[in-house]
Protein backbone atom coordinates (compact mmCIF):
# COMPACT_ATOMS: atom_id res chain seq x y z
CA UNK A 1 0.00 0.00 0.00
CA UNK A 2 2.62 2.59 0.68
CA UNK A 3 4.52 1.86 -2.65
CA UNK A 4 1.16 2.77 -4.32
CA UNK A 5 0.77 6.28 -2.03
CA UNK A 6 4.22 7.37 -3.30
CA UNK A 7 3.32 7.21 -6.63
CA UNK A 8 0.56 9.92 -6.48
CA UNK A 9 1.81 13.22 -6.88
CA UNK A 10 0.42 16.38 -4.20
CA UNK A 11 -0.79 18.91 -6.84
CA UNK A 12 -3.16 20.78 -3.84
CA UNK A 13 -2.91 21.51 -0.54
CA UNK A 14 -6.20 22.95 0.47
CA UNK A 15 -5.30 22.65 4.27
CA UNK A 16 -7.16 25.47 6.38
CA UNK A 17 -9.70 26.19 3.02
CA UNK A 18 -12.57 23.68 3.79
CA UNK A 19 -14.41 26.64 1.13
CA UNK A 20 -12.46 25.85 -1.58
CA UNK A 21 -14.59 22.53 -3.67
CA UNK A 22 -12.90 23.54 -6.80
CA UNK A 23 -9.41 23.67 -8.55
CA UNK A 24 -7.46 23.47 -12.15
CA UNK A 25 -4.18 21.92 -12.04
CA UNK A 26 -2.26 24.55 -14.00
CA UNK A 27 1.37 23.26 -14.01
CA UNK A 28 2.74 20.03 -14.97
CA UNK A 29 -0.29 18.73 -17.56
CA UNK A 30 0.95 17.53 -21.43
CA UNK A 31 -1.43 17.46 -23.79
CA UNK A 32 -2.47 13.81 -24.63
CA UNK A 33 -1.49 12.05 -21.77
CA UNK A 34 -3.80 10.68 -19.64
CA UNK A 35 -4.09 11.60 -16.03
CA UNK A 36 -5.49 9.91 -13.10
CA UNK A 37 -6.80 12.17 -9.49
CA UNK A 38 -8.49 11.51 -6.82
CA UNK A 39 -9.06 13.55 -3.57
CA UNK A 40 -9.22 13.26 0.28
CA UNK A 41 -10.86 15.95 3.02
CA UNK A 42 -8.84 16.60 5.97
CA UNK A 43 -10.01 17.68 9.63
CA UNK A 44 -7.82 18.34 12.48
CA UNK A 45 -7.98 14.11 13.25
CA UNK A 46 -6.65 13.23 9.45
CA UNK A 47 -7.55 12.60 6.48
CA UNK A 48 -11.05 10.64 5.05
CA UNK A 49 -10.63 7.86 2.65
CA UNK A 50 -9.62 8.45 -1.17
CA UNK A 51 -12.33 9.46 -3.61
CA UNK A 52 -12.73 7.20 -6.71
CA UNK A 53 -10.27 7.65 -9.23
CA UNK A 54 -11.31 10.17 -12.32
CA UNK A 55 -9.32 9.57 -15.32
CA UNK A 56 -9.17 12.02 -18.22
CA UNK A 57 -7.00 13.10 -20.93
CA UNK A 58 -5.63 16.63 -21.28
CA UNK A 59 -7.17 17.86 -24.07
CA UNK A 60 -9.17 20.71 -25.54
CA UNK A 61 -11.52 20.72 -28.36
CA UNK A 62 -10.10 20.83 -31.95
CA UNK A 63 -9.85 24.11 -33.81
CA UNK A 64 -12.08 24.39 -37.22
CA UNK A 65 -11.53 22.17 -39.77
CA UNK A 66 -10.46 24.69 -42.68
CA UNK A 67 -11.42 25.03 -46.88
CA UNK A 68 -14.31 23.32 -46.60
CA UNK A 69 -16.00 23.63 -49.80
CA UNK A 70 -18.28 21.22 -52.80
CA UNK A 71 -16.36 19.36 -54.70
CA UNK A 72 -19.57 18.74 -56.82
CA UNK A 73 -23.26 17.76 -56.73
CA UNK A 74 -25.58 16.02 -58.94
CA UNK A 75 -29.33 14.72 -58.81
CA UNK A 76 -29.73 13.65 -55.20
CA UNK A 77 -26.33 14.10 -53.99
CA UNK A 78 -23.55 17.07 -52.99
CA UNK A 79 -20.05 16.08 -52.66
CA UNK A 80 -17.69 17.89 -50.06
CA UNK A 81 -13.74 18.33 -49.22
CA UNK A 82 -11.70 19.97 -46.22
CA UNK A 83 -8.88 20.11 -44.71
CA UNK A 84 -7.98 18.40 -41.16
CA UNK A 85 -7.62 21.17 -38.33
CA UNK A 86 -4.52 22.81 -37.84
CA UNK A 87 -4.51 21.63 -33.91
CA UNK A 88 -6.09 18.23 -32.74
CA UNK A 89 -6.64 19.27 -29.31
CA UNK A 90 -3.81 17.12 -27.70
CA UNK A 91 -6.27 14.21 -29.15
CA UNK A 92 -6.19 12.42 -31.81
CA UNK A 93 -9.57 13.12 -34.36
CA UNK A 94 -12.17 10.36 -33.75
CA UNK A 95 -14.25 11.88 -37.26
CA UNK A 96 -16.46 14.53 -38.38
CA UNK A 97 -19.95 15.92 -38.23
CA UNK A 98 -21.12 17.50 -41.01
CA UNK A 99 -24.85 19.12 -40.87
CA UNK A 100 -27.24 20.32 -43.61
CA UNK A 101 -30.48 22.44 -43.30
CA UNK A 102 -33.19 23.46 -46.05
CA UNK A 103 -33.56 27.10 -46.54
CA UNK A 104 -36.14 28.32 -44.69
CA UNK A 105 -36.31 25.86 -42.39
CA UNK A 106 -36.27 25.10 -39.11
CA UNK A 107 -35.22 21.60 -38.42
CA UNK A 108 -31.74 20.53 -38.89
CA UNK A 109 -30.35 16.74 -39.54
CA UNK A 110 -27.22 15.17 -39.28
CA UNK A 111 -24.92 13.21 -41.11
CA UNK A 112 -22.49 10.59 -39.54
CA UNK A 113 -20.66 8.70 -42.19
Amino acid sequence: MAEEEESWTLVYNGQHRADILTYTVTQGISLTLQYHFRVVAINVVGQSSFSSVLTTVAAVVPSVPTHFEVTGSALGSVSFAWVAPQNDGGSCLTGYYIYYKITGSTDVWMHTE
